[in-house]
């Protein structure tokens, strides 16, 4: 898997520095775009996580579940991703 672009890492320092989060929230939101990253590797997806359209972020919450993720985790990690976009 690809390192994270510099957009992910400014976006991980803003949350440190301006919102305060701890290192653990952080570490977190790192693994959820860790996660949809791995999905648009395997869907063979050219594209960001901002270009994602509806559709695919819809794909995505089936995806997950067929991975036994739990509904909370579900809704956590689509919070996370919306304070990314």
């Amino acid at each position: 898997m690809k390192e994270f672009n510099t957009v992910a890492v400014a976006f991980f320092e803003y949350c440190k520095g301006i919102k305060k989060l701890k290192e653990a929230s952080v570490r977190d939101i790192k693994c959820t775009l860790r996660k949809i990253q791995r999905y648009i590797d395997e869907k063979d997806l050219a594209l960001e996580v901002w270009e994602l359209d509806l559709e695919h972020f819809l794909q995505y919450v089936s995806y997950l579940r067929d991975k036994d993720e739990r509904g909370a985790g579900i809704a956590k990690q689509i919070s996370q991703l919306r304070s990314y976009i």
